[in-house]
């Protein structure tokens, strides 16, 4: 896909698309661009309802590896169309990327997190009744900047409003 904008894709175009690694914007960008692809397929089986959705199923089961009855798949298909998704969000971390030059690996890629951000987002988000976590065990890797790639800011994106935003 050449220019923005909206397209009918087929299965090899839709992988294509989410497993694409070579935007301009690196992995920040291709987090964004799966974000409003999964967006746009969750409203088209939103908006032909579940009974429409279900009949679809028999197409996708052979691709699924599973020891699932297929009614369980069905039923887990039936929640997720069911649910609010007004009040869930995507939730991106900010990070730094460099390239970095090492005695021992020459040139690799390197995310540094802000760790505060990450322990906020971990403990508010993902472990709301247990003890928080007070600190990340991370390696420090040290070596040359060769590349300084920036910054990208948290960015918390509700998932309804991806939905109402999405063809």
């Amino acid at each position: 896909i050449k220019e923005a904008g909206w397209y009918y894709v087929d299965g090899q175009m839709a992988e294509a698309i989410v497993r694409n690694r070579n935007y301009d914007g690196g992995d920040i960008q291709r987090m964004e661009v799966q974000s409003y692809f999964y967006a746009s397929v969750i409203k088209y089986f939103k908006d032909i309802g579940v009974s429409d959705s279900l009949k679809l199923l028999p197409r996708f089961t052979p691709y699924i590896t599973t020891d699932m009855h297929w009614s369980r798949i069905a039923g887990l298909a039936t929640e997720a169309l069911n649910m609010d998704y007004s009040n869930m969000a995507i939730i991106k971390p900010g990070i730094h990327g460099y390239d970095i030059r090492t005695k021992r690996n020459g040139v690799q890629n390197l995310l540094e997190i802000p760790q505060d951000e990450w322990l906020e987002i971990i403990n508010k988000h993902f472990r709301p009744y247990q003890e928080p976590v007070e600190a990340l065990n991370i390696d420090e890797i040290e070596g040359e900047v060769v590349n300084d790639w920036g910054a990208t800011g948290i960015t918390v994106t509700n998932l309804g409003d991806l939905l109402a935003g999405a063809a």
